[in-house]
């Protein structure tokens, strides 16, 4: 997924303010720094997308618990 999560992402969420150098996400209850390279912007973009594509898989069986998703997200 995160290859070609470029592919299907609006370039503009990407990119960073060129006035900002750090910000603070909030991620599986740690604070992360992210720097203008976009690093942890992206890892959680391919975080949503991958559990967005476990949500939508063709068989309800295989698909991941909305505990699970509340939980990932």
């Amino acid at each position: 997924v995160s290859l070609a999560i470029s592919d299907v992402i609006d370039g503009h969420l990407l990119k960073q303010n060129n006035s900002e150098t750090v910000s603070d996400h909030a991620a599986e209850g740690h604070l992360l720094k992210q720097n203008n390279s976009g690093t942890v912007l992206y890892e959680l973009l391919v975080m949503i997308m991958e559990t967005g594509l476990s949500c939508s898989r063709k068989a309800p069986t295989e698909r991941m618990g909305m505990k699970e998703v509340v939980a990932r997200l």
